[in-house]
C-alpha cells in the first residue's frame, strides 16, 4: 500500500481488491516479502484473539510457526527484525496477496 491504516481496515482494503492481507508458507516467500516491503513496516494476514490463542491466517488456517512472532499484540506485521505484533489501532502500510495471481515483482521504491 501507499497509505497507512490499522490492521482491520488494511484487510478490508485488500478484500475490496479481491485479495487478502498477505501470507507466506516458506522462508523463500517470507524473504521475498521482506524485500518488497521497503523501508516500512507492513501488516500481514496473521492475527489472534488473545496471547493465549494461536496465530491464524486470514483464511482461518493456523500459522505453522515457521519463524517466531515478537511482541504481545494481536496483529502481525513485517518489520526490519522479522515478524512483530501490535495492537489494531496502530497505522502501518500493508501488503495484499491474491491467490493464483502471484507476480513475483517488487514495486519500485
Amino acid at each position: 500500500s501507499e497509505h497507512t491504516s490499522n490492521w482491520t481496515s488494511s484487510q478490508t482494503s485488500c478484500m475490496e481488491l479481491g485479495a487478502h492481507l498477505t501470507h507466506f508458507d516458506s522462508l523463500e516467500e517470507l524473504n521475498f516479502l521482506h524485500r518488497c516491503k521497503g523501508d516500512f513496516a507492513a501488516w500481514i494476514g496473521l492475527d489472534r484473539a488473545s496471547e493465549q490463542q494461536p496465530w491464524m491466517w486470514t483464511d482461518n488456517t493456523e500459522y505453522n510457526n515457521l519463524v517466531p512472532i515478537q511482541g504481545k499484540g494481536e496483529h502481525a506485521y513485517l518489520s526490519d527484525n522479522g515478524i512483530s505484533s501490535s495492537r489494531n489501532y496502530i497505522h502501518r502500510k500493508w501488503i495484499c496477496s491474491k491467490l493464483n495471481n502471484y507476480t513475483f515483482q517488487c514495486p519500485e521504491v
